[in-house]
């Protein structure tokens, strides 16, 4: 977690905050693809978030700015996820990943200073996330 935590530029007092909230959802011997700070549209994009992708899971988590105190927002299996999409914006500096877990549609945008890390994220989502071919 700590390499891909480094990569995207999380400071390590903030790992640290929503490290044991991770903890609780993914397996040990899970490995972590990608850990980015990230944003919901549909809340407040002053509001960040933390999303963590594993091998075999989804976390999102985020910090109240009331108590301090770190809950998960969203914890699933990758197999439970549909309709998943994920576009960088016209801009390049930005992606938006969307879910959809049971009748709840969850968006994140994650935004990216250089160009390598955005690249990096697009490569994590479709080697998660890529449909799998049908033979005939």
């Amino acid at each position: 977690m700590l390499p891909a935590a480094a990569e995207s530029g999380i400071r390590s007092i903030v790992l640290t905050m929503h490290m044991p909230a991770f903890r609780r959802c993914i397996d040990h011997d899970d490995t972590v693809f990608l850990v980015t700070a990230c944003q919901r549209p549909e809340v407040s994009l002053t509001r960040e978030y933390l999303l963590l992708l594993t091998r075999q899971r989804l976390v999102v988590t985020r910090q109240s700015r009331i108590s301090g105190r770190v809950q998960v927002h969203l914890d699933t299996p990758l197999s439970d996820l549909d309709d998943v999409v994920w576009r960088t914006n016209e801009r390049g500096s930005a992606v938006e990943f969307a879910v959809t877990t049971g009748d709840t549609r969850h968006r994140f945008f994650i935004n990216r200073g250089r160009s390598r890390q955005l690249w990096r994220v697009n490569a994590q989502f479709s080697g998660l996330f890529a449909p799998v071919p049908i033979t005939v």
